[in-house]
């Protein structure tokens, strides 16, 4: 069993997920630009449909850089392809969120996810 991305750690009960605190929190690539910054081959870039940042195998050389500097390290390389493997959002209708059994996992736009805020805060006003 892995504790946390970065193995087991001496800490890994004071930790949130991954069985740390008796929760397992899937590790989903968050689509942030820390990948696409640091790689050295300009690989990886913006999906303008999805938003997603994918990575175009012609271009990477497998160099690992995105992996190392992941904050969520959900970017593996393939050492057979030599590419980097990371979540392109399955072009916009993720397989995941999809497929999963109880509904934890959703896919939404930004504007969906504002809108559902609002909404509980005003439910929470009214309460």
């Amino acid at each position: 069993m892995n504790f946390g991305p970065h193995g087991v750690q001496f800490n890994y009960h004071d930790q949130h997920g991954q069985v740390g605190n008796r929760n397992i929190v899937p590790q989903t690539c968050r689509q942030c630009d820390v990948c696409m910054t640091v790689c050295p081959q300009q690989a990886i870039s913006v999906n303008e449909t999805t938003g997603a940042r994918v990575v175009d195998e012609s271009l990477c050389v497998g160099c690992g850089y995105c992996a190392d500097h992941c904050p969520q390290q959900v970017i593996t390389i393939d050492k057979r392809r030599r590419t980097a493997q990371k979540c392109d959002l399955c072009e916009g209708e993720p397989a995941c969120a999809q497929m999963c059994p109880t509904g934890a996992m959703r896919f939404y736009s930004w504007a969906d996810a504002e809108a559902a805020i609002e909404h509980h805060d005003i439910y929470l006003r009214l309460i």
